[in-house]
């Protein structure tokens, strides 16, 4: 009897695999590793704008405060300042509080406290915030009211 000669692969001496089920493969292992990368995407682009968001309310509230413990300022003031530093940020639909409520009634060092809260729904990249849906992010910022410059 004579012996048969295999097919062999050139590079492995493997027997030749033909390029039709070789990208079969390929085809199922991209369909079982995509979704999980995808995953890891989008969980790094939700949690990325949550920093995001985190700093920009720590921020304004920071600025907000600044403004509010100067004298003689008024609370839409306190106000301006904040929404310009939030519509920097890209954040709308944000609830500000100050304590005490009217910062021209605090006296001289008394703590004024700003703090600006969202829900992470109203600030989210993407059209469905499935990760972190549902969580309110706060900043808020207590500093003293400073003293009269006119009282001495």
């Amino acid at each position: 009897m004579k012996p048969t000669k295999r097919n062999r692969s050139a590079r492995s001496g493997s027997p030749a695999v033909s390029k039709a089920s070789r990208r079969g493969a390929a085809t199922i292992e991209f369909a079982l590793v995509a979704p999980i990368i995808f995953l890891f995407l989008f969980a790094s682009i939700e949690f990325g704008r949550v920093l995001m968001v985190f700093h920009g309310l720590e921020a304004a509230a920071r600025e907000g405060c600044r403004t509010a413990v100067s004298w003689n300022v008024a609370q839409a003031d306190v106000e301006q300042t904040v929404d310009d530093r939030l519509t920097s940020f890209g954040i709308s639909g944000y609830t500000l509080t100050t304590d005490p409520a009217t910062v021209s009634s605090a006296g001289q060092w008394e703590p004024i406290t700003v703090r600006i809260e969202v829900t992470y729904d109203q600030v989210s990249w993407l059209p469905v915030p499935s990760y972190l849906g549902g969580i309110t992010l706060a900043g808020s910022c207590t500093l003293p009211q400073e003293s009269d410059p006119d009282a001495a």
